[in-house]
């Protein structure tokens, strides 16, 4: 395993463990950063107005939506 990957996977580990529960906003960041370190680049279409905002937000995070 690299170097990087298990760093990648403690700080998975240690997100998990947290004292108290962060913001959403703290969240959110923590999402994208976790989506976009275990998947990649965010390639998928943007959500429509119709969908939640929760998956709007998601998606401006990682596409840093303006």
């Amino acid at each position: 395993m690299s170097v990087l990957k298990a760093a990648f996977d403690k700080a998975v580990a240690d997100s998990k463990n947290l004292s108290e529960r962060p913001d959403n906003a703290t969240l959110l960041k923590i999402y994208a950063l976790y989506k976009q370190g275990s998947t990649g680049d965010n390639e998928e279409k943007k959500p429509s107005f119709s969908d939640t905002v929760t998956s709007l937000a998601a998606h401006c995070f990682t596409r840093s939506c303006p």
